[in-house]
């Protein structure tokens, strides 16, 4: 498990905390592209799952832009 270290975030203003590794997708279900991730908190103490590499700037982007499973999470 990553240590609990902040990292910038594309539009998210404030730092992010590393806290987790997962997997993308539901419990239970299948649901999901199934890559890894990273779970951070926002600056307003919610989660967040984040690709597991930064860009070259070292700014880490929200899964939600890159999966290719993301409209299933949509309510």
């Amino acid at each position: 498990m990553p240590t609990r270290r902040p990292v910038t975030v594309h539009r998210i203003s404030g730092p992010v905390i590393i806290e987790a590794e997962g997997v993308c997708g539901r419990a239970g279900s299948w649901r999901g592209c199934r890559q890894r991730i990273l779970w951070g908190r926002t600056p307003a103490g919610k989660p967040i799952p984040l690709d597991p590499a930064p860009d070259p700037d070292g700014i880490y982007t929200a899964h939600f832009a890159t999966c290719p499973d993301a409209a299933a999470f949509r309510r």
